[in-house]
C-alpha cells in the first residue's frame, strides 16, 4: 500500500480490515515504511533514487548543479510517451509554475499540451531552485530540445501562460516565432480579485462578469474592443 503513496491512516485502516486482531499503530506503520524505503533505495539518496527511476522508466531527464556548491538546483523530466504526444500535437502548449505546493517548497513548472480533440496531456515537469530568468530559459531550452523528433523539429504555434513576466520573456527568447497568449483562467481570477469588492451587490457583479466573458469570447479583436467599450 505504500507504493501509491497511501496515507498512513489508510494503511492502518486496511490492516485492521485484513487482520481483526491487528495491534499496529501509526508509528508502527511509519517505521515499517521507512525501513522498507531504506532497503528499496539501496543506500542512495532520494534524488539519486529518483534519477535511477526516471532512467529505468524511459524518461528524458536533465539536471544541473550550482557551480559553487555542486548541489543539484534544477531538474527537468518528460516521459517518452508524452514527448511522442507532443510531436503529434505541437500546436498549443500551456505553461504554469506553482510555488510552495510540494514538500520541498520548490517552484514546479508544468508544461501541458492539447490534442486535436481539446484534451490536455502532461508533457514535462521542471523543479527549479527559483523563478528567475536563468531557470526559465534553461527549462525552455530543454523543451525546445525535445521538440526535435525523427522527422525534424516541430514548431510551436501558440504558448499560453499566466502573466509571470520572467516566464513570458523566456518564452519569447526561446520561441520567437510562437504566438503568446495569457491564460483565460488567470485573467478571470484577477478580474474577480480586483473588481468584485467594488460592486454594491452580487447581482451587479454577475452582470459585469457576464459582459467580460462575452467580450473574451468574441472571435476577433475588432468585436472584442467593441464589446469592451460597451461595458
Amino acid at each position: 500500500m505504500s507504493k501509491p503513496n497511501a496515507r498512513l491512516r489508510d494503511i492502518l485502516a486496511g490492516l485492521g480490515l485484513e487482520w481483526k486482531d491487528n495491534a499496529s499503530t501509526i508509528r508502527t506503520v511509519y517505521n515499517c515504511r521507512k525501513k522498507h524505503r531504506v532497503v528499496e533505495y539501496k543506500g542512495a539518496s532520494q534524488l539519486q533514487y529518483l534519477m535511477q527511476k526516471l532512467e529505468d522508466n524511459d524518461y528524458f531527464f536533465h539536471h544541473r548543479r550550482c557551480e559553487m556548491t555542486n548541489v543539484v538546483k534544477d531538474r527537468f523530466f518528460a516521459h517518452s510517451e508524452s514527448v511522442a504526444l507532443l510531436h503529434a500535437f505541437p500546436d498549443i502548449l500551456l505553461m504554469d509554475c506553482t510555488y510552495k505546493t510540494n514538500r520541498y517548497k520548490l517552484p514546479l513548472l508544468e508544461i501541458v499540451g492539447v490534442t486535436s480533440t481539446c484534451k490536455t496531456f502532461s508533457i514535462a515537469f521542471t523543479y527549479m531552485k527559483s523563478e528567475c530568468a536563468d531557470n526559465y530559459l534553461w527549462a525552455c531550452d530543454l523543451l525546445k530540445k525535445i521538440m526535435h523528433g525523427p522527422h525534424g523539429s516541430y514548431l510551436l504555434r501558440v504558448i499560453i501562460t499566466d502573466r509571470e513576466l520572467t516566464l513570458v520573456n523566456a518564452v519569447a527568447d526561446v520561441f520567437p516565432t510562437s504566438k503568446h497568449f495569457l491564460c483565460r483562467w488567470h485573467i478571470s481570477k484577477n478580474i474577480l480579485t480586483g473588481t468584485k469588492k467594488k460592486f454594491r451587490n452580487n447581482k451587479l457583479w454577475q452582470a459585469f462578469n457576464s459582459d467580460i466573458v462575452n467580450a473574451i469570447e468574441k472571435p476577433n479583436e475588432v468585436e472584442f474592443n467593441d464589446a469592451l467599450r460597451q461595458i
